[in-house]
Order: C-alpha cells, then structure tokens, then sequence
C-alpha cells in the first residue's frame, strides 16, 4: 500500500514557519491561534491535510498577522523578512490612463485621486 503524506501547499508551509518562528508560541499551534483569534481546528486541518484553506480564511490570517494574503502565498515566504506590502503605482496608472477623455477621463481621474489619497494616508513620508 503506497504512503499518502501531505505535502503542505506554500501557504500551510508559510503558516506553519511563522508558528515555528513566533517566540511566543513557541512552535505551539494552539498559542499561537489562541493569540491571533483563529480557530486552532481550522489550522489543525490545514496541517493535516484534511483540507485546505478558503481564500477567506487565507485572507483571515493575513488580517491577523498584519501582512497581505499573497505574501502568506508566496512560496519563498520568510517569517522574518516577509516581503514589503504592494502599494498602487500611480504614475503607472496615470500614464494608462491618460489616452482617456470625457467621462471616462473624469473617472479615471477620481480613481487616481481616491489611490493618491490613500496610498499618502499610509505612508508616512509622502
């Protein structure tokens, strides 16, 4: 009879290094949901492999350990030095956007204002 191990998909894998990573919970799955607020069976099962994680639970996690989910997808995903979160390129954008006129030029310009906005209300140092 052939052996089925779970391989654990780069997300199970990325959850289970910060686990082995957090000082706090010490390799503990339980401590460590415990203090994100996410149910210890659900990542249980993820490690398992009795299921895999729903986008809104990827989502979920991502939320409680301030990242974005994709970076909790990456596959070369570093606990200790998670990659910088993406942020709008909006000279990119406007560039797109520029051939545009009328009406679409007049919505093209509140989404570039709503992204400026809210790319300066998260950084700092624009």
């Amino acid at each position: 009879m052939e052996s089925c191990r779970r391989t654990y998909t780069p997300f199970t894998a990325n959850v289970r290094a910060m686990i082995d990573a957090d000082p706090l919970a010490q390799g503990s799955v339980n401590a460590w949901c415990k203090a994100r607020k996410i149910p210890q069976s659900t990542v249980a099962r993820w490690m398992t492999g009795v299921s895999d994680a729903t986008l809104e639970q990827v989502d979920r996690v991502a939320q409680a350990t301030g990242l974005q989910p994709w970076q909790l997808l990456h596959p070369e995903f570093d606990p200790h030095r998670a990659p910088p979160p993406l942020e709008p390129d909006v000279a990119y954008v406007a560039r797109i956007f520029s051939g545009l006129a009328g009406a679409d030029r007049t919505r093209a310009q509140k989404i570039l204002e709503i992204l400026a906005s809210d790319s300066s209300a998260r950084d700092p140092h624009v």
